[in-house]
């Protein structure tokens, strides 16, 4: 039976169905307005933003766990916007790969362990570094390049194929960091994109010559294999840039490994419960 409300006998209110719960879109509707109503009170800055220590109040208000609100804004102050790549490029695939994890430790801690490996072993150094995100790229030396080549049994090892890694670290609370670790393949998608963009440019162009040579009536005969054969090359490399990009995202699943469960044992170690070998 709903509580008597004031002003009202008992009688009249007691048969009022029980409010329902709040499901999650409408969830989303009551923190946004209640965003709303907070940018216009006297206590919000004159942009209408929210401190911190706001947000979790106003989900406390809604039965958010202060938690979940703390990853969440992490998550957000991680996150990266990239444009949609288009036309062939766009056909390839995207040129940036990311994977966030939620880890034990500060995030010095998640940079020192990244960047151990990043320049301990593997052939990278740091590009631009900034108080909560850094950047690092290959070493160019011939040497490094041939060091790259044989790079095996190294958490992350795929990493190399990368043009450029970048990692954003935001504090969750005292012992949990949120890691953002990007990968961008600009270079190796722009090499693809234009060797099949040499290859359509070659197939057009020994079409066009065989077709005079055999003649008009002898096209069809001429045209489709080599239409085919354009199409098979075009398929190769965009089969080749997304089998790179598949090898760097697992590298950088393995890093992230690494920060949340430390370090793989070393081969035939194997993992805690399994037989000895």
């Amino acid at each position: 039976m709903c509580p008597p409300v004031h002003g009202f006998p008992p009688h009249l209110v007691s048969d009022l169905p029980a409010r329902p719960a709040l499901d999650r879109v409408a969830l989303e509707r009551v923190l946004a307005r209640a965003a709303e109503l907070q940018g216009q009170s006297s206590t919000a800055d004159a942009t209408g933003a929210l401190s911190d220590a706001q947000i979790l109040e106003l989900g406390k208000e809604v039965g958010l766990s202060p938690e979940t609100l703390r990853q969440a804004i992490a998550e957000e102050r991680a996150r990266v916007s990239i444009p949609e790549a288009r036309g062939v490029a766009g056909w390839f695939g995207p040129e940036t790969f990311a994977a966030t994890r939620v880890v034990p430790g500060t995030p010095e801690s998640a940079l020192i362990a990244i960047d151990a490996v990043l320049r301990g072993d593997l052939p990278f150094d740091v590009k631009r570094r900034f108080p909560d995100r850094v950047h690092w790229e290959p070493r160019r030396g011939f040497f490094d390049a041939v060091r790259s080549q044989f790079i095996r049994g190294v958490e992350g090892a795929d990493l190399r194929l990368a043009q450029e890694i970048a990692t954003t670290v935001t504090a969750i609370d005292p012992g949990r960091t949120h890691v953002r670790i990007d990968a961008m393949l600009s270079e190796s998608r722009r090499r693809a994109v234009a060797a099949s963009r040499n290859t359509l440019v070659v197939g057009a162009v020994t079409g066009t010559i065989l077709t005079a040579l055999a003649g008009i009536g002898d096209a069809v005969f001429v045209v489709p294999p080599i239409a085919i054969a354009a199409s098979g090359m075009l398929f190769s490399f965009r089969r080749g840039y997304r089998n790179t990009a598949s090898r760097v995202l697992t590298a950088i699943e393995q890093i992230l490994d690494r920060l949340e469960f430390g370090p793989a044992k070393k081969r035939g170690a194997g993992l805690p419960g399994s037989p000895a070998t």
